[in-house]
């Protein structure tokens, strides 16, 4: 996640209270330019922290307290889906994207259908 800038990275690290929540520190990291390589990673001033739900049977691991993404119009979550109940190897983590509660996030351009998009639903559709 961009924060201050085009080749800034977002990172936290975990201070759990219990098996399900706790405290993060937010950092914000330089990159290469090649995007491939993370140095100078700072705390920042934002304290939040995590909790970890049960979201339709799925584990979801959610931030609160993220310090301003601009760049960004969604917040990163973690959900870990088992494929198969049975098979414990069927069993992956995902990142998730989730929309900003705030209205000016939520109206963005980029939450609209492009025009392929539109095309493919509207010839579903009967349109």
């Amino acid at each position: 996640m961009a924060r201050t800038g085009p080749l800034k990275n977002l990172r936290a690290s975990f201070t759990p209270t219990s098996a399900t929540q706790g405290t993060a520190t937010y950092y914000e990291c330089d990159l290469n330019a090649a995007q491939t390589a993370v140095s100078n990673c700072a705390a920042i001033a934002a304290q939040g922290g995590y909790r970890i739900d049960q979201v339709n049977g799925a584990r979801l691991l959610r931030f609160t307290g993220q310090p301003p993404t601009p760049a960004i119009k969604y917040n990163v979550a973690y959900a870990e889906v088992r494929w198969d109940a049975a098979a414990p190897s069927s069993q992956w983590v995902y990142r998730a994207h989730e929309t900003k509660p705030d209205i000016g996030s939520r109206l963005a351009t980029t939450n609209r259908l492009n025009g392929a998009a539109w095309a493919a639903m509207k010839a579903h559709l009967g349109l």
